[in-house]
């Protein structure tokens, strides 16, 4: 561990705090540190990543064709002594870009690293954890809802955060079942629920008007499924 020009007495204190994480004195092992809600999840896995040099792998959005010329120009020139200062946390000009893109003022575009930085915050913001909560409460606010097959990493964040799963089945023909079937079988929680809607090309908003909890669309790697 490189140590600089720090002072004796700190990097002093430094090992003791590693050698104390490192080789703690108690004889317990290491997974008691884990949350047990974490010890028993199965580890989201991403998808297949085929090591064939040249291949193009569109399950995870990779595009066949090069970047645009003006792009790989605008990267090169933004590569200079701006490289060490630490970026605009909110990242205020591409937020204000792309509302002008869509019509929209930057304050109603969030920006994150990729989109599962951005479903995991919005979990945290908009699903209670259903410890300590009534039961009411738990099969409202603490669910989280979504189709399936869909996007493998729903599941993790749910259980993660404590949150009640319930998931629906997509048709035969993987399309979204009717209104009227999914009141009528009462499997979808219209009240006061998450729900993850994994693909915006299939037809959703046609119903999530009729939801008063917050809808997340995302377009994960490879179209639904594993991402």
């Amino acid at each position: 561990m490189p140590t600089g020009n720090l002072p004796k007495s700190v990097v002093v204190d430094l090992l003791v705090v590693l050698k104390d994480f490192l080789m703690p004195r108690s004889s317990a092992p290491k997974d008691e540190w884990i949350r047990p809600l974490v010890r028993g999840i199965e580890p989201y896995t991403p998808g297949e990543q085929p090591r064939v040099k040249g291949l193009i792998k569109l399950n995870t959005n990779e595009n066949p064709y090069p970047p645009s010329p003006k792009v790989l120009e605008t990267t090169r020139k933004a590569v200079d002594g701006r490289l060490r200062l630490y970026p605009n946390p909110r990242a205020q000009g591409l937020r204000e870009a792309l509302g002008k893109v869509h019509g929209l003022s930057g304050d109603h575009i969030m920006v994150g690293n990729g989109s599962d930085e951005l479903l995991a915050l919005a979990t945290r913001a908009f699903v209670e954890p259903k410890v300590g909560r009534s039961n009411r409460e738990k099969s409202n606010a603490s669910t989280i809802q979504y189709w399936t097959p869909s996007y493998s990493l729903y599941p993790v964040l749910c259980q993660v955060h404590g949150a009640i799963i319930n998931e629906v089945p997509l048709e035969a023909d993987f399309s979204i079942p009717s209104l009227a079937k999914l009141k009528r079988e009462k499997r979808w929680n219209f009240p006061r629920s998450t729900q993850f809607c994994d693909d915006p090309k299939r037809s959703h908003r046609a119903w999530l008007s009729h939801f008063s909890a917050a809808s997340l669309v995302s377009r994960p790697a490879g179209d639904g499924g594993a991402g």
